[in-house]
């Protein structure tokens, strides 16, 4: 499947949820679903655009552009689903009701039109165990983007969301195999 790696600024916060929220229809805000993430001091931020099969979705492709945050030194692993020294998860979706969906990202903003209700947008903590404390190791934030030009829409998201992004630069090694991430 596909996937392309990117780093970029990592913005104050990230807020994500139905147009109405941000509109004001009327409806107390807090009647919608959403997300919102403030990164703690010393994280930074790596995008991934990726394509992935679904099998509980009986085969669907499904296509979302993560979001992860991490200490710099951890980024690229986690970016990797090397999450194995985390010892415990928490998670919540997004579900859209009104087909669409926005994200704001330092007063920038960018709608994506999903074309169905449901969940659209998917928030994880990662904690690890340091005596008898739990410490945050990571958090990933996805946005599914709908099938038709998905990686276009990905990448114009990306651009108009977030500042300093960069494609990673892939190091070619031949002959040498990469380490898996899951052990």
């Amino acid at each position: 499947m596909r996937k392309e790696k990117y780093k970029a600024k990592c913005p104050k916060q990230i807020l994500m949820a139905d147009p109405a929220y941000f509109e004001g229809d009327g409806k107390n805000p807090y009647e919608y679903d959403r997300m919102a993430y403030e990164p703690p001091p010393g994280f930074k931020m790596g995008i991934l655009l990726s394509e992935r099969w679904d099998p509980v979705l009986a085969g669907e492709t499904l296509y979302m552009m993560g979001l992860y945050f991490a200490p710099e030194e951890n980024l690229d692993r986690y970016m990797d689903f090397g999450i194995e020294e985390c010892y415990s998860c928490s998670q919540y979706y997004v579900v859209v009701d009104n087909v669409r969906y926005r994200v704001t990202a330092d007063g920038r903003q960018h709608d994506v039109e999903t074309g169905a209700e449901g969940d659209w947008g998917l928030y994880q903590e990662f904690y690890s165990l340091e005596g008898k404390s739990t410490r945050l190791c990571a958090v990933h934030i996805g946005f599914l983007v709908p099938k038709r030009e998905a990686f276009e829409r990905m990448r114009e998201m990306m651009y108009s969301l977030f500042e300093g992004v960069q494609p990673e630069r892939k190091e070619k090694h031949p002959g040498k195999k990469r380490d898996s991430p899951c052990r």
